[in-house]
């Protein structure tokens, strides 16, 4: 068991109980398993085969919570900051090698994609909602300004699926809440770029998947009648 040891002394961690289905990353000698808790808290509990050690870390920040009485509310409990400042997950994260980084990707409240990366010191990524769209979380201003998107790409209405593309890209893909898929990449020298995928007339109701085969990226969904699409 990997969380949960206030109520299982065996188990290797003290994570909080999992709100969503965990991502499992192998890096190295290291092995992540990483998932959100109710508070959309974001926390990566990780085995060092070298060492034999567990190391439990809390990669987003925990939202404050208004303090109240029988009658009204009268303050706010502040988070607790995370090693990345991100605000809360409202979906399961997706986590990627990429480059000597470990990013943790995930959807927030607010439909932005956030990029918490690791590169031997943290940082903060918003991936969409760039200039003349984005609606800056209260969030933030707690414990960090939040940082503006690096691509134009609308509000996600589903979780990320990120991946390590042909020319060392780095793709993060997902749908709009008209069901439309993006792709926010960045181009492995710094600029990012945004593409919608063509559909024709169907619109993803789940995903989508992001894969490559034959140096070709596909982009694979489910439409509202079950029928799979790749794109």
């Amino acid at each position: 068991q990997i969380n949960l040891k206030s109520a299982n002394p065996s188990a290797r961690t003290a994570a909080p109980a999992a709100a969503g289905d965990p991502v499992v990353l192998n890096v190295g000698t290291h092995k992540h398993f990483v998932s959100r808790d109710s508070s959309g808290t974001i926390w990566d509990a990780w085995y060092n085969g070298s060492t034999g050690k567990w190391t439990l870390e809390q990669i987003t920040s925990t939202p404050s919570s208004a303090i109240c009485g029988p009658l009204v509310c009268f303050g706010y409990m502040p988070g607790i900051a995370g090693l990345s400042n991100g605000p809360p997950a409202a979906g399961d994260p997706f986590v990627v090698a990429y480059n000597q980084q470990l990013h943790y990707a995930y959807r927030d409240g607010n439909g932005n994609i956030q990029d918490a990366w690791y590169d031997g010191s943290w940082h903060l990524d918003q991936i969409n909602n760039g200039p003349g769209k984005e609606i800056l979380p209260v969030f933030c201003s707690v414990f960090a300004a939040c940082p503006p998107g690096l691509t134009p790409g609308p509000p996600a209405g589903g979780d990320p699926f990120v991946l390590v593309g042909v020319g060392n890209q780095l793709h993060f893909a997902y749908r709009d809440a008209q069901g439309n898929v993006w792709d926010s990449y960045n181009e492995g020298n710094g600029s990012w770029g945004l593409d919608q995928v063509p559909m024709g007339s169907s619109r993803a109701a789940s995903g989508p998947v992001a894969s490559v085969y034959e140096d070709k990226l596909h982009f694979t969904y489910v439409d509202l009648n079950g029928a799979v699409y790749d794109a």
